[in-house]
C-alpha cells in the first residue's frame, strides 16, 4: 500500500484561537524535539502563499503593465496592496496600545507613591499592564508574521519572472551577461526586496510613533523638551547621512561582490585547466586581490556602523540627559510618575533611530535592486523566429539573407542564397571561424537577421558543438523532460550507439550524469545529446561538428544509423571536417570567409546506405554494425532486432537499483544534525575576540551596563533624595551617560572592526580549500552549491555574523544587569524569577531543537535552487529549442517551494518563541509591580519605580536577545559549511622539488598501473605497461571510453593509481611536488577553457613573457589567420565569459598558443584539432612538429590520420593497451585494433 505524505498545512486548518496564540505550531515542535528535522517534516506552504500562483500572478501583473514605466513595482503594489492596509492598520492598533501602557506605568508609580495602598487595585494595575503589553506584543507578532509572508511570496514570484526571463534571453544579450551577474539578481537583488517588504509599515508608522511620543512627553514635561528634541532631530539627520553612506558603502560592496562571485564562477568552470597549468596560485592571488578591495569597504562599512550603532543606543539617554537637565535648571517639578513613564517613552525613540534610517536605507537598496531586475527583465529576448507553414514542411529557404552573432559583431555572413528541401542531407565545410555555426544559429533564430530572407518549416533538433547534459540520470537527459516512450527511446539509444555504454554501466541508463557531464568521456556526451535530438522526434536535425569527440568507428556507426537509416526522410545539416561523409550528401555547402562559395548537388545519387556500404565493404559493415554490441546482444547480422534489444535493457532494470550506489556522482550536500556544535562558536569568537582580547571584550560589554544602569539609578535615587546640589547631580548624571555611551562605542567598534579580520580568514581558509581540492570534489559538488559558500554563506560572515553577535551578547548583559537590578531592589522576585527562567530556557530548548534544522534544510535546500539556476543558463539554447521551458520553469518552482518551506517553518517557529516569550516577559512585569506594591513601605520609590520601568521594556530584550541568538546560530550554520569546506583534504602538493629543467628528456613509463574512479567498482585502467622514448612522438587512440583520458589523468596525478608507478625521466612522479609535475607537462585540452578578461590574460596569465614572444606564439598557432577581424585590439582582445565570444576551433588555437610559450618537453595534445578543418589541422600538425620537434609529444585522437606522423601509435580498448607499434606497422596488421579504425 503506498503511503501519501500527510499535509502539514496546519495554519490553514487552524481555528481562530490557534491562529492567536500561534498554536497551530506546536506540531513541528514537538516533532523537532523528538528528532532532527528532515526536509519532509517541514511545514507545507499556505495556499495563499503558493510558489507557482505568487510567480503566475507577478507574471501576468507585469505583462499587463509592461508599458508603464515601473511596471515590476506597480506590479507588486497592485497584487499586495490590501496586505499593505492591513498591516498598516494592526501596527497603528499596536502603536496605541504601547503609548497607553505608559500612561498606566504613570498610575502604578502614583499609586505606589501613596501611603497607603489598596492592594486589590494594585493587582488590577498590574494585570492591567501586562494584558496590555501581551495584546500589543502579539499584534506586532502578527504583523511580523504577515510582512514575512508576504515577502516570501515577493521573494518565490521574483525568483520565478527572473528565471523565466532568463531563457527567453536573446543569445546576444546573454552572452554579454556573466552567469554571475544574473544570478545575483535572484540571490542579492531578491533579497534586498525581501528585506525592504519585512518592514514596510516602519516608513509610515514610525514617524506617527514618534509625533505621537513627542506630544505626550510636551504634555507632561513642557517646554524643556524641545531642546532634546531639536537634538533629537539632528541625531536623526546624522543616522540618516551615516546611512546613507552606509548605504553606497553597500552598493559598492554589492558590485565588488558581483565581481568576486563571478570570478569564481569562472574559476570553478575552469578548474581543470586552472590545475593542469598549476595556475593556483595566480588565481588565488586574483582573488585576494579583489578580495582587499571588498575588505576595505567592509572596514569602512564597520566604522560607520558603529557610529550608527552607537547613536541608536545613546538617543534614549541623550534624550534623557537633555530633558531632565533642562527641566532641572527652569525648576520643573519632576515627579517618580513623570520621570518614568518618560523614560519608558524615550525607550520608545530607539526603534524610530534604528529603524527608520533603515527602512529608509532598505527602501533605497530595494528600489535600486527593483531598477537593477526591471533592466533585466526589459532585456531583448529571442524574437527570431523564421518559422512558416507556407513553405513545405522540412524545407529552409536563405534568400539574400546576412546575419551576425551579435550587434557589435565585426563578422558576418553576407548575401546567403540556399535552398534546402525536405529529406536532403546537407554538409557543411569550410575552415575555422568562416561561420558555419552562425548559420545553423540563424535558423535556430540565436544570430542576428540584417536583412533578407530566412525561412522554414517544421520541427528542429540540434545538437550543439559543445555538448550540454543536465545533472540527471542518463535516460532524464535523453527524454528530457518529454514524455517518455519506450519504442523511441529504444531507437534513440541504437541510433547514438549507446547500448554497449549502458550495459558497461553498473547503474544502466539509471546512471547519474555529474554536473557537465564529468563522469562522461567527451563522446559519450556527445552520443548523448545526439540520442536526445533523435528521440524528439523532429522535421529537421541540425548537428554541429558532433564526431570531432567521437572515435571514427562510432562515428561510421552513428553517420549510417542516424543520418542515413533513422533520419533518411528528415531534412539533416551536418557541419563536419569529416570530409569522407561528403560524398553522401544531397548538398555540400563550401563557406568562406562569411560567404557560401559552392554549393555541390549529389542529387544523382539514389541509395545513399548502398553507397556507405559499398564504401565501407560488406564484411567491414557487418563489423560496424555489431562491434559495440555482438558481446551482449548476441546479433549476427546488420539489421539489429530493436525489440531483442529492448529486452534486454528492461533485464537490467531490476539491477540498476543495487547498483545505483556506485555511480552516484553528485553528493548530497554536507548536514551535521542536533544542536550546532560548540566548536564552531569557539572557532568564531576566537577569530573575533582572538587571545586575551576577549577579556577586553567582556569589560566593555559589563562596562557599557553598569554605566547605563547608574545613570537610570542616580536619576531615581536623586528624584527621591533631593538634598543634592543641582550642580552635582547634573555632572554626576552626565558623565555616567557619556561613559555608557562610550563603552558602547568602544564595545560596537571593537566587535564589528574585528569582524573584518575574521570574515577575511573565513574566506581565505575557504578558498584555499576549495581551489587546492582534489578534482574529485568538484566532479561531485555542483558548481552552484560551491558559489552559494562564497556567496550567501561569506555574506553572511562577511555583513550580518559580527551586528549578530554583538547585539546578542548584548541582550544577554542587559538581561542579566536588569534580572540583579531586579533581585537588588526586590530580592523576593528571585522566587518567581527562577522558576520563569526555568521556563525560558525550557521554551528556548524546544524552540532551537526545531530552529536550527529548519535553519540548516533552508541553506541546504537553497543551493539546489542556484545550482539549478546556473546549470539552465548554461544549457539556454538546447533547452529552448526542444521547448521545455515550462518544464524547467516548473521544476524550478519545485526547488523554490522546497527551499521556502524551509523558510516559512522558520518564520512560523520565530513568532512560536517570540508569543510565548512574551508571556514570560509579563510574568516578570506581574512579578515586579505585585512585589513593588507589597514592599513598597521598605524601599526607595525611585529605586522601585526603576525595577518596575526595567521590568517592562525586558519584553522587548528577551525577544530581542532569541531572535539575535537564532540570526547567530544561522550564521554559525554559515560558519558551518564554510569550514567544512575549508578542511577538504588538498590534493597531495609535497614531494621532491626537481632540478629546474627537469625533465630534460621527456621519457614516461607507466608500470602496472592501476587506476580506479572514487565511485565506480571496476578499474578504468587495467595493468597499464608502456614507455615512451626521449623526444618519441606518441598516437594514442580507441573507442570512446577505452581509457584514453584516464592515461592523462594519471599522468597529472588528478587521481592516484590503486597501484604500479609512472616515470617521468628516472623519477617517480608520486615522490615529485605536484606543482613541478604539472608545470612540466603542457596540455591542450580535448574542451578549450578561456577565461573572461583578455587574449594576453589567457596566453600569459603571469606576465612572463614579452610581447614579442607572445606574438610568435599567436603567429606559430595561426591565430591571426583563424581571427581575421577580432584581433584590431591585439593582446588586448576582449575574451568573453567562458570565451563565448569565439569558436570552438578558434579558443582551441588559443589553447596551442598557451603550450608554445611554456616550452616544455612534454606536449598533451587531448583531441587538440578535433574541431579544425583538415587544412587547418594539417597546418597545426606541421607547427607541432616544428616548434615541438625535441619534445615527446602525446596525441590523443579519433580522427585517425593525427597520429599517421607519430612515431608510435598506441591503442586502448576498454582499459587496456591492446596494441603498440609504429603506425605503418599497425596499418599492415590486417583485422587488428588500429587496421581496423584505418579502413572505416
Amino acid at each position: 500500500m503506498v503511503m501519501l505524505k500527510a499535509k502539514k498545512n496546519y495554519e490553514d486548518s487552524s481555528t481562530f484561537f490557534s491562529r492567536i496564540l500561534f498554536l497551530w505550531v506546536n506540531p513541528i515542535v514537538r516533532l523537532g524535539k523528538k528528532k532532527p528535522l528532515e526536509e519532509i517534516d517541514l511545514l507545507d506552504i499556505p495556499k495563499l502563499d503558493s510558489i507557482e500562483a505568487s510567480y503566475l500572478n507577478l507574471k501576468h501583473a507585469y505583462k499587463k503593465n509592461l508599458a508603464k514605466k515601473n511596471a515590476l513595482l506597480i506590479s507588486l503594489l497592485n497584487l499586495h496592496l490590501k496586505k499593505v492596509i492591513l498591516v498598516s492598520f494592526i501596527c497603528l492598533l499596536s502603536l496605541l496600545l504601547n503609548i497607553y501602557v505608559t500612561f498606566v506605568l504613570k498610575d502604578i508609580i502614583l499609586h505606589i507613591q501613596e501611603d497607603d495602598i489598596n492592594i486589590l487595585n494594585g493587582i488590577y494595575l498590574s494585570i492591567k499592564i501586562c494584558l496590555i503589553v501581551f495584546l500589543s506584543n502579539m499584534l506586532i507578532q502578527h504583523t511580523y508574521h504577515i510582512v514575512l509572508r508576504l515577502g516570501c511570496r515577493l521573494k518565490a514570484s521574483i525568483c520565478g519572472v527572473i528565471y523565466e526571463k532568463s531563457l527567453n534571453l536573446s543569445k546576444d544579450k546573454r552572452d554579454r551577461l556573466k552567469s554571475g551577474e544574473i544570478v545575483n539578481l535572484m540571490v542579492i537583488d531578491n533579497a534586498r526586496i525581501y528585506n525592504f517588504a519585512s518592514q514596510f509599515h516602519n516608513l509610515w508608522i514610525l514617524p506617527i510613533q514618534l509625533i505621537a511620543i513627542v506630544s505626550i512627553l510636551f504634555y507632561a514635561i513642557g517646554i524643556a523638551v524641545l531642546p532634546a528634541i531639536l537634538v533629537f532631530f539632528l541625531l536623526l539627520l546624522l543616522s540618516f547621512k551615516l546611512s546613507k553612506k552606509i548605504f553606497n558603502i553597500k552598493k559598492e560592496l554589492l558590485n565588488i561582490s558581483d565581481l568576486r562571485v563571478s570570478y569564481m564562477s569562472d574559476i570553478l568552470n575552469s578548474i581543470k585547466i586552472i590545475k593542469f597549468y598549476t595556475w593556483e596560485k595566480f588565481f588565488t592571488k586574483e582573488v585576494l586581490r579583489e578580495r582587499e578591495k571588498e575588505l576595505s569597504f567592509l572596514k569602512l562599512l564597520a566604522n560607520n556602523s558603529a557610529i550608527l550603532n552607537t547613536i541608536f543606543i545613546a538617543t534614549p539617554i541623550i534624550f534623557a540627559i537633555i530633558t531632565f537637565s533642562v527641566s532641572i535648571l527652569f525648576n520643573n517639578h519632576l515627579s517618580l510618575s513623570v520621570i518614568f513613564s518618560s523614560i519608558a517613552l524615550f525607550s520608545l525613540l530607539k526603534p524610530i533611530m534604528t529603524q527608520l534610517p533603515q527602512v529608509i536605507t532598505n527602501l533605497i537598496d530595494a528600489s535600486v535592486s527593483l531598477k537593477r531586475i526591471q533592466i533585466f527583465l526589459s532585456l531583448p529576448e529571442k524574437k527570431e523566429n523564421f518559422q512558416t507553414d507556407i513553405i513545405p514542411n522540412g524545407n529552409i529557404i536563405f534568400k539574400d539573407a546576412s546575419i551576425k552573432n551579435s550587434e557589435d559583431s565585426i563578422f558576418c555572413l553576407k548575401n546567403l542564397n540556399l535552398n534546402i528541401s525536405s529529406g536532403e542531407l546537407v554538409i557543411i565545410v569550410g575552415s575555422v571561424g568562416c561561420g558555419k555555426t552562425t548559420l545553423l544559429n540563424a535558423i535556430l533564430g540565436e544570430a542576428i537577421k540584417i536583412n533578407g530572407t530566412i525561412k522554414y518549416n517544421g520541427k528542429i533538433s540540434y545538437v550543439p558543438q559543445v555538448p550540454w547534459l543536465i545533472n540527471k540520470t542518463l535516460k532524464e537527459n535523453i527524454i528530457f523532460k518529454q514524455e517518455e516512450n519506450i519504442e523511441r527511446y529504444q531507437k534513440s539509444i541504437f541510433c547514438a550507439a549507446l547500448e554497449n555504454d549502458i550495459l558497461n554501466f553498473e547503474a544502466g541508463d539509471s546512471i547519474e550524469i555529474g554536473e557537465n557531464g564529468v563522469n562522461l568521456s567527451g563522446g559519450q556526451k556527445q552520443r548523448v545529446n545526439i540520442a536526445r535530438a533523435i528521440y524528439n522526434d523532429s522535421d529537421i536535425y541540425l548537428f554541429d561538428d558532433i564526431f570531432s569527440s567521437i572515435d571514427a568507428n562510432t562515428s561510421d556507426l552513428i553517420f549510417e544509423r542516424s543520418l542515413l537509416l533513422e533520419l533518411k526522410q528528415k531534412t539533416r545539416i551536418l557541419i563536419t571536417h569529416k570530409q569522407e561523409y561528403a560524398k553522401f550528401a544531397d548538398k555540400i555547402i563550401y563557406l568562406e570567409n562569411g560567404s557560401i562559395k559552392k554549393i555541390i548537388s549529389n542529387s544523382h545519387i539514389e541509395n545513399k546506405i548502398d553507397l556507405f556500404y559499398s564504401a565501407k565493404s560488406k564484411e567491414k559493415n557487418k563489423y560496424l554494425m555489431r562491434g559495440m554490441i555482438n558481446s551482449n546482444l548476441n546479433k549476427n547480422s546488420v539489421g539489429i532486432n530493436i525489440s531483442d534489444s529492448n529486452l534486454n535493457m528492461h533485464e537490467l532494470d531490476d539491477q540498476n537499483n543495487e547498483k545505483l550506489q556506485f555511480q552516484k556522482i553528485i553528493m548530497d550536500e554536507d548536514r551535521n544534525f542536533g544542536k550546532i556544535d560548540k566548536n564552531f562558536y569557539t572557532t568564531y569568537i576566537k577569530a573575533i575576540v582572538p587571545g586575551i582580547f576577549i577579556y577586553v571584550m567582556f569589560l566593555l560589554f559589563l562596562f557599557k551596563e553598569i554605566f547605563s544602569a547608574m545613570t537610570d539609578a542616580w536619576l531615581g535615587y536623586w528624584s527621591s533624595n533631593k538634598f543634592l546640589t543641582t550642580n552635582y547631580f547634573l555632572f554626576t548624571y552626565f558623565s555616567l551617560g557619556m561613559l555608557g555611551i562610550i563603552f558602547s562605542y568602544l564595545r560596537s567598534y571593537s566587535v564589528l572592526r574585528n569582524g573584518v579580520f575574521a570574515a577575511k580568514n573565513f574566506h581565505d581558509k575557504l578558498f584555499e580549500g576549495v581551489i587546492y581540492a582534489p578534482l574529485k570534489f568538484f566532479n561531485s559538488n555542483p558548481i552552484g552549491r560551491i558559489l552559494n559558500r562564497f556567496g550567501k554563506d561569506q555574506e553572511n560572515i562577511d555583513l550580518y555574523l559580527p551586528q549578530n553577535f554583538q547585539e546578542f551578547f548584548a541582550s544577554v548583559f542587559t538581561i542579566l544587569s536588569t534580572m540583579l537590578i531586579l533581585i537588588f531592589i526586590s530580592p523576593y522576585c528571585i522566587i518567581g524569577i527562577i522558576p520563569i527562567l526555568f521556563v525560558y530556557y525550557n521554551i528556548q530548548s524546544k524552540y532551537f531543537s526545531s530552529s536550527i534544522e529548519a535553519r540548516r534544510l533552508d541553506s541546504v535546500t537553497r543551493s539546489p535552487v542556484y545550482a539549478y539556476f546556473s546549470e539552465t543558463l548554461a544549457g539556454i539554447q538546447s533547452i529552448r529549442i526542444y521547448q521545455v521551458q515550462k518544464k524547467f520553469i516548473s521544476e524550478n518552482i519545485d526547488l523554490i517551494e522546497k527551499n521556502q518551506k524551509a523558510y516559512y517553518t522558520i518564520i512560523s517557529l520565530n513568532r512560536w518563541l517570540a508569543l510565548r516569550v512574551e508571556f514570560i516577559g509579563c510574568g516578570i512585569l506581574f512579578l515586579t509591580v505585585v512585589t513593588s506594591f507589597a514592599i513598597h513601605a521598605y524601599i526607595n520609590t525611585g529605586l522601585l519605580g526603576m525595577a518596575i520601568t526595567y521590568s517592562l521594556m525586558i519584553n522587548s530584550v528577551l525577544n530581542w536577545s532569541v531572535r539575535m541568538y537564532a540570526e547567530l546560530a544561522s550564521g554559525m550554520n554559515s560558519i558551518e559549511r564554510v569550514s567544512n569546506y575549508s578542511k577538504i583534504s588538498p590534493e597531495k602538493y609535497n614531494g621532491d622539488i626537481p632540478e629546474k629543467d627537469w625533465p630534460i628528456k621527456g621519457e614516461i613509463s607507466f608500470v602496472n598501473i592501476v587506476l580506479k574512479y572514487e565511485n565506480n567498482m571496476k578499474p578504468i585502467l587495467r595493468n597499464i605497461n608502456f614507455h615512451f622514448y626521449e623526444g618519441e612522438k606518441i598516437g594514442i587512440v580507441g573507442r570512446t571510453g577505452a581509457g584514453k583520458s584516464s592515461l592523462i589523468n594519471a599522468l597529472f596525478r588528478c587521481v592516484e593509481p590503486l597501484s604500479g608507478k609512472i616515470i617521468i625521466d628516472g623519477r617517480n612522479i608520486s615522490d615529485v611536488s605536484l606543482i613541478a609535475l604539472r608545470k612540466s607537462i603542457s596540455i591542450i585540452p580535448q574542451d578549450p577553457i578561456l577565461f573572461t578578461g583578455t587574449l594576453r590574460k589567457n596566453l600569459d596569465p603571469f606576465h612572463e613573457f614579452d610581447n614579442n614572444k607572445i606574438w610568435e606564439a599567436v603567429t606559430y598557432a595561426q591565430i591571426e589567420k583563424a581571427l581575421p577581424g577580432l584581433l584590431n585590439l591585439g593582446l588586448d582582445t576582449p575574451v568573453l565569459e567562458c570565451g563565448s565570444n569565439f569558436s570552438i576551433g578558434q579558443r582551441q588555437l588559443i589553447c596551442l598558443a598557451r603550450s608554445i610559450l611554456r616550452e616544455n618537453k612534454i606536449l598533451i595534445l587531448d583531441e587538440a584539432t578535433a574541431s579544425l578543418d583538415f587544412e587547418t589541422d594539417g597546418i597545426i600538425q606541421r607547427i607541432i612538429q616544428q616548434v615541438f620537434s625535441k619534445c615527446t609529444v602525446i596525441t590523443i585522437a579519433h580522427r585517425v590520420t593525427s597520429v599517421f606522423d607519430c612515431d608510435r601509435v598506441l591503442v586502448m580498448d576498454r582499459g587496456c593497451i591492446v596494441e603498440f607499434d609504429a603506425p605503418e606497422i599497425l596499418r599492415k596488421k590486417e583485422n587488428g585494433y588500429f587496421w581496423q579504425l584505418c579502413h572505416e
